[in-house]
This record gives structure tokens, C-alpha cells and sequence, in this order.
């Protein structure tokens, strides 16, 4: 933590007490100021209505001297002279309220001098004997005090009130309101002193736990704290330790937890999803984000944003219940996938967990399994059926007229040949794809190659009215098996005669492109619809399969082909003759505009193609043709 931190913390807790103990002397020294003044004000008040008490007692013993009549104004030398005595104004007031002397009027005011019989001090002296009131004197102008006492003159009697100003009181009090903030003030310098040195001396243990707090949020791990055991800080320093060690414990076990999990799901060939209640994203593992194709998802992100699949939603809202449910759904992508997909909730927080596992694969090898076992099983039963079929009747009497036995027998012996020819190839093929043929790969002449293939089969060629053309770039030197080599041509070649109409031509191109020797066998035949080109290299695929079986074909041998090229370290493919198709496809038209244009080919016939690599030392002419391009039946990898 940076010590600038540590100060800050430091002065935060050192003024918070700080604040409180001065908080708590100001608010004393304040109720204590106020106190003090009203308990002073009380006492100066009550002492002067005291005096005035006596004063109003002497005037009265002095008007009660004189037996005569008091008339307005008799005794105005009187008052004017007890006024001067005790600075105070003194007036003589009848029973009935009529001012008969007053030290502050003259004697020809006071016929206009207003009636004191409502006065409460002069009420009270009359009923009770004395009377007493302070308020505002509109005559004088200030705060007065007013006290009267009854006298009784013969038969008349009335009252003395005597009043005096309260200004002198109120300068008093606010001299001593003065004197009193002073002390306070100074008060608060003395305890402000004392309370900043307490505060530092009980902010220092509490420093201590609060820093290390701190650290210990941040995820530090520092030394323990050490105080005394004497007071309840040491205690909690003590109790404090002991968490830290049991907090830094736990939080390394779910350390390693959370690698050990982070590390299980990352290793998963599945996609996992964890989601919330309202299924939106809370985490997803790099195999999610391979599966759905995004690079990376917010958290909170609507599940349906993401991949939207109504059977994947319904067992999402199933789990979300309570309950673990799977489906399998078809996912458009792209690419287009079928995923199984298992919701399972957790049950005390309302969450779950999405499983989606990508089984396309799987469920194609399933789909080429059936097919297999159906095609294989349909090829069987062709010939064996026939077999038997003549058998029987051969058995059944056939044998003894020659004539018709020696063509049950050719039936027989064609149809064995054919189930001969069906068994060696899927025993080849599945030598081939279980990788237990190891390729010998060396340097090949193109031209001795080739020949041997032409040598191989031209006369079936010419039997069927064929023509062969040849055309072989010179000293051309190739990577290949020799056998594997001359079976992908002679299976390339032999399609080529099967499917070309009388009077066409078949031909063998050989040239190289770049660091890759290209051989292909073209026909003059009618050439392969657009929609069989991506299935063509599949086993027992078939574009016209009764054809196909007349001409004796069992479907393997392009499969076989692309084996074997590839073992080779080589690519195989297939694109229509005369150009115009691979145009049009390279131009990423629809597959509507390029099936019109097919439709209109100014030659027709089919290429396949094969591509393996140059011997090493095969330069690289300056004059060579760039790669052709992409045909539409390549196939990208291993089948």
C-alpha cells in the first residue's frame, strides 16, 4: 500500500477522534455559557427588583407621613427628588389608576398622562400587596422594570411603582457573555491541545489493524500485528491475526480450486456455458468460443443473442426448474452442426450450466456406417443372389444340356469374379484407411509411369473405339509409389474409358505448376452433373448406379483414389472440361447461373486431376503457369 495511503488512513482516524472529543468540549462550553448567563441574568434581575422593592417601601413610608390629601401634582418635588436618589423613576398612582405624581413628567403632563390602573405591577400592589413586571416602555423607549407597593394616605390609598432601565443589566450581561466565550475559547485551545495528543496515542493501535485490513483486502500478505494484550486493542489484534491466517488459508485453497476448475474446463473438447436465471452468460470456456465462433462475450449477454435453437432455449428454461434435460438440435451456423446439448441447474442459486458437445462427426461417420453396410450389403447379395440363382438351376438339370450350361456357368463365373473384385478392394480400402500400408515414396519418371498405364489399357481402348492422347512435359520427376501410383491411373483411366461414348477421345496430361507435378485424365464423355461433384470420392457413391453396375463398377474406386493420392502426400479432384464451369465457379456466381452455364459447355467430358509433389532438384521454370483454379470436387483433407 503506498505510504501516501497509509498517511491519509492515518489523519482520518486521528481526526475523527479528534473531532469527537472537540465536538464534545464545544458542545459543554456552549450549554455551559448559556447556563451560566441565565442563571447570572436571574440573579441581577432578582437583586435589582430587590432594590427597587426597598425604594418603592421607602416612598411609600414617606407619601404616608402627611395625613393631607394627595392632589395631582402635590407631591411631584417628592418623586423628582427619590427619582434622583435612586436613578429610577418614581410615580404615585391612585386607586382608581389616576397618575398623581410622576418624576419623569412635569406637572402640566401629568393631567394627559395616561391611565396605570391595567398596569399588572400596579393590579398585583393593590390585591397582593407588591407587583412586579419587566417589559418594553413605549414612554422611555427601552426595557424597564417595573415594582409598586400600596401605601395608604387617610382614606385615600394607591400605589408607588417604582421602574428602572434594564440597559445597564443587559451591558452587564454582555460584558460577562465576553469574558465567558473568552474562557471557552481558551478551553478549547487547552482541550484541543490534549485531545489531538490523546487521539495520536489511541489512533496508533487502531492504525495498525486498519492498514493491515487494508493490505489484507488488497490480497497482501504482510506480517502479523503485534500489541500488548493489556486492553481490549491488543485482544482484537490478537483475534485479527488469527483471521488473517484462516482468510489467507481459505483464500489459497480457493485459489487452487478455481486453477484446478479454470484448468478442467479449458482442457474440455466441450463447450461449457455458465448462465444466470435469466439465461444470459456468465462465463464460457475457449472451447465455447471456438464452437460459436466469437472471440469474446460479455458478461450478461442474453444466451439468444449467442446461438438462437428453440430446443436449446426449452431445455435451458427446463433446467432453470430444477431439472437436467439434453437435446440435440441442427445448429445453421455457419458451419452448419449438429450439437447435443445438456442443461444441468445448480441447486441453490438458481443458475445452470449448458454442456454443448459438437457430434457432426460423429453422427456422419454414423451416416457412412449404415450407407456402408447397406451399400456393401446390397453389392453382396447382387452377385451371390446370381450365383446361387444358377447354381440351382445347374443342379436342378441345367448341367446336362450344354449349351445352357455353359452360360449359367459363365453367369456364375463372371458374378464371382465381380464379388472377387468387391472383396479385394474393401480389404484395400480398409488396409488404406487403417494407415497399415506404409508408401514407399521416391522419385517417379512422369513418362515411364504414364507409359505403362497407356500400355495397360489402350487396347480396351481401342475396343470400345476409343482414342488415347498423351501429353507429358519432358524429364518431369515426381514423389510417388510406383504401384499405388499406377492404380490411381489406371482406376482415373479406366473410368474415363467406362463412362466416354464410342468415338471419343481419353487423354493424359502431365505438366507441373509451381513446386507440384499435375496429372490429369480428361474425356470426351458426358461429364458430371454439378450435384454429384462434392460426393463423387465417397465409397460406393454412384452417379448413375445401374450404369454403373452393368459396366461392373463397385463404387470403391475414386474412394480408393483419394486414399491413396493422399498417402502420397497429394490432393485429387474433379472439375467439368472446357473451363467455362471452373469460371463461373471462381466468379462466386449462384448455383443457378452456374448450372445455365454448364448447361451450354462448348466441350463437354470431366478432369480429374492429381497433384503430387516434384522430386527434389525440379526447378522451378520461370515460364510455369500459375495454379489452377480451385476445382469444385477438391477434397481438403483425409477422408
Amino acid at each position: 500500500m503506498p505510504r501516501e495511503l497509509v498517511q491519509s488512513v492515518k489523519l482520518g482516524i486521528r481526526g475523527k477522534l479528534f473531532a469527537v472529543s472537540l465536538g464534545l468540549i464545544t458542545v459543554v462550553a456552549a450549554l455551559s455559557g448559556v447556563m451560566v448567563e441565565t442563571v447570572m441574568r436571574t440573579m441581577i434581575v432578582d437583586r435589582v427588583g430587590e432594590q427597587l422593592t426597598r425604594v418603592a417601601g421607602v416612598a411609600a413610608n414617606a407619601i404616608e407621613l402627611t395625613p393631607a390629601p394627595i392632589q395631582v401634582g402635590s407631591e411631584q418635588a417628592l418623586v423628582q427628588k427619590l427619582g434622583r436618589s435612586a436613578r429610577a423613576r418614581v410615580t404615585i398612582v391612585d386607586h382608581d389608576g389616576r397618575v398623581l405624581a410622576d418624576s419623569s413628567l412635569s406637572s402640566s403632563e401629568l393631567a394627559s398622562a395616561l391611565n396605570h390602573g391595567d398596569r399588572p405591577e400596579v393590579r398585583a400592589a393593590l390585591s397582593e400587596g407588591r407587583g412586579a413586571d419587566s417589559r418594553f416602555s413605549q414612554t422611555v423607549g427601552t426595557e424597564m422594570m417595573y415594582v409598586a407597593v400600596p401605601f395608604r394616605r387617610g382614606e385615600q390609598y394607591g400605589a408607588v411603582r417604582i421602574a428602572m432601565s434594564l440597559a445597564d443589566v443587559d451591558a452587564l450581561i454582555t460584558h460577562m457573555r465576553w469574558l465567558i466565550t473568552g474562557a471557552v475559547c481558551l478551553g478549547l485551545v487547552i482541550a484541543a491541545m490534549m485531545g489531538g495528543l490523546a487521539s495520536h496515542l489511541a489512533s496508533r493501535s487502531l492504525l495498525q489493524l486498519v492498514n493491515r485490513a487494508r493490505a489484507l483486502a488488497s490480497g497482501e500478505r504482510g506480517e502479523r500485528i503485534s500489541l500488548p494484550d493489556s486492553d481490549e486493542l491488543g485482544g482484537l489484534a490478537g483475534s485479527f491475526n488469527r483471521m488473517a491466517d484462516e482468510l489467507e488459508r481459505a483464500m489459497s485453497a480457493l485459489g487452487s480450486e478455481r486453477d484446478r476448475g479454470q484448468a478442467i474446463l479449458e482442457s474440455l473438447t466441450d463447450a461449457v456455458l455458465a448462465l444466470d436465471p435469466k439465461a444470459r452468460i456468465n462465463a464460457m470456456n475457449g472451447a465455447a468460443h471456438q464452437l460459436l465462433d466469437v472471440e469474446r462475450v460479455a458478461s450478461g449477454t442474453p444466451l439468444i443473442d449467442i446461438i438462437r435453437a428453440p430446443a436449446l432455449l426449452e431445455i435451458v428454461n427446463n433446467a432453470q426448474r430444477g431439472q437436467t434435460a439434453h437435446a440435440e438440435f441442427v445448429w445453421p451456423g455457419p458451419p452448419r452442426r449438429t450439437l447435443l446439448a445438456t442443461a444441468t441447474p445448480e441447486r441453490t442459486s438458481g443458475n445452470s450450466v449448458l454442456v454443448l458437445r459438437d457430434v457432426s462427426e460423429l453422427r456422419r461417420l454414423e451416416t457412412m456406417r449404415r450407407d456402408f453396410v447397406a451399400n456393401v450389403s446390397h453389392e453382396l447379395r447382387t452377385p451371390v443372389s446370381i450365383i446361387s440363382a444358377n447354381v440351382e438351376t445347374l443342379v436342378g438339370g441345367a448341367l446336362n444340356d450344354p449349351q445352357r450350361a455353359e452360360e449359367f456357368l459363365g453367369a456364375v463365373q463372371r458374378n464371382a469374379e465381380r464379388l472377387s473384385r468387391l472383396v479385394s478392394e474393401l480389404l484395400d480400402l480398409s488396409r488404406i484407411e487403417a494407415d497399415d500400408q506404409v508408401l514407399d515414396v521416391k522419385p517417379m519418371t512422369a513418362e515411364g509411369a504414364v507409359g505403362a498405364v497407356i500400355d495397360l489399357l489402350e487396347t480396351r481402348a481401342h475396343d470400345r473405339g476409343l482414342e488415347l492422347e498423351l501429353a507429358i512435359t519432358d524429364d518431369l520427376q515426381f514423389l510417388g509409389e510406383p504401384r499405388s501410383f499406377e492404380q490411381v491411373l489406371v482406376n482415373l483411366v479406366d473410368n474415363a474409358i467406362k463412362y466416354t461414348p464410342r468415338g471419343g477421345t481419353v487423354g493424359i496430361d502431365v505438366h507441373h505448376e509451381g513446386r507440384e507435378a499435375v496429372i490429369e485424365v480428361w474425356d470426351t464423355g458426358p461429364g458430371v452433373p454439378e450435384a454429384h461433384r462434392p460426393r463423387l470420392f465417397e465409397r460406393f457413391y454412384r452417379v448413375d448406379p445401374g450404369r454403373s453396375r452393368d459396366m461392373g463398377g463397385t463404387g470403391l474406386g475414386l474412394s480408393i483414389v483419394k486414399h491413396l493420392v493422399e498417402a502420397m502426400h497429394g490432393t485429387v479432384g474433379m472439375r467439368p472440361r472446357g473451363g467455362k464451369g471452373a469460371r463461373v465457379e471462381a466468379r462466386g456466381l449462384s448455383t443457378r447461373e452456374q448450372s445455365s452455364d454448364e448447361a451450354r459447355p462448348s466441350t463437354k467430358g470431366s478432369i480429374f486431376w492429381v497433384r503430387l509433389p516434384l522430386a527434389p532438384g525440379m526447378p522451378r521454370m520461370a515460364s510455369d503457369p500459375p495454379p489452377s483454379e480451385p476445382p469444385s470436387a477438391s477434397l481438403p483433407g483425409r477422408g
